[in-house]
């Protein structure tokens, strides 16, 4: 099986993913930092000569490009684990498939420069020999690569979780009352929205820019946490349906047992006790929840999105505590 470069850069280091991710951030941010300090670009800033968006969105891209690979390390094996805690429930588990979509990598790069550079190289500044500095093709690279890495790790989550409701779609028999089993899918979604819910948290950076608006703030934090949710959820999607299938089919074999007893014009003391058997697993089943989700995983979901959308607010204080003190 061949991982990505970026999987097999972090298995190979010395240092923790969480670590290296961090040194990786400090490395990148700084550098870049110090170049704006160097060209001018933060004082200019700082005088109020030209706005900061340029250096909020360098500055985010910067993070997320360090941040993904990590995320991608951590989302292929955290997938890996789940996948095997599998294998002793499913007697025939085919490959998991940890394979990067070069296609949305290169869609990802294409809007990213789009949205941040369409303007200056389609009114002609970009072919103006003054318009290009070390810090504009920093930041276009950075930001080109930011989406190539953002639209490759969405992908993946979406891809692995179908591999999941899949496997779960198929299971030939289910066993209703294993709840271990379950879990897997439910581990393996909300630890894929706490990877999105990680890229929220970084971009609250650009989102609370002067000038951003409210209304625009409200809809990326609205469509951030549908995404989110939409991790959590679709590892899940295959062994709800695939419960509910099972759930139907034994409650209807048992109703045909029940109709048969009832239809009897006596009973004796072994059909009073089919058919309170019957009653009791009727009912046991019927309180089967389709979905596997807990008070314990929800939770942990509500957590994990109350510190992304808090990264926010701690952002936009920040922002008003620096407006007063320059």
């Amino acid at each position: 099986m061949k991982y990505p470069l970026s999987y097999q850069l972090f298995n190979r280091s010395p240092l923790p993913p969480i670590v290296l991710c961090l040194v990786l951030m400090v490395v990148l941010v700084g550098g870049y930092t110090l170049s704006a300090f160097q060209s001018g670009l933060i004082d200019r800033i700082l005088a109020g000569k030209i706005a900061n968006t340029e250096f909020r969105a360098t500055f985010t891209a910067m993070m997320i490009t360090a941040y993904m690979p990590m995320s991608q390390f951590y989302l292929i094996k955290w997938s890996e684990e789940n996948w095997l805690l599998l294998s002793s429930h499913v007697d025939v588990l085919p490959k998991f498939d940890v394979s990067l979509s070069l296609f949305w990598g290169s869609v990802g790069a294409m809007l990213q420069f789009g949205f941040f550079f369409a303007p200056s190289w389609f009114s002609g500044n970009a072919f103006n020999p003054q318009y290009w500095s070390i810090n504009q093709v920093v930041t276009h690279v950075i930001v080109v690569a930011a989406g190539w890495t953002l639209y490759r790790l969405l992908a993946s989550i979406l891809k692995y979780a179908n591999q999941f409701s899949r496997i779960a779609r198929a299971l030939p028999t289910l066993d209703l009352f294993d709840t271990k089993f379950n879990k897997v899918f439910v581990q393996q979604g909300v630890r894929s929205a706490l990877l999105v819910i990680g890229f929220i948290s970084i971009t609250g950076i650009i989102i609370v820019a002067p000038g951003g608006g409210l209304f625009m703030a409200v809809l990326i934090a609205v469509i951030s946490c549908l995404c989110a949710v939409l991790a959590m959820i679709i590892p899940a999607l295959g062994i709800q349906k695939r419960t509910s299938l099972e759930k139907k089919k034994h409650l209807t074999e048992i109703r045909k047992k029940l109709q048969k007893l009832t239809y009897k014009v006596a009973l004796d003391d072994l059909d009073h006790l089919k058919l309170s058997t019957l009653l009791a697993l009727e009912s046991r089943i019927q309180a089967v929840k389709e979905w596997p989700f807990d008070a314990s995983s929800i939770s942990k979901f509500t957590f994990y999105i109350s510190i992304g959308l808090g990264s926010w607010v701690g952002a936009a204080l920040v922002e008003k505590l620096l407006d007063k003190v320059i």
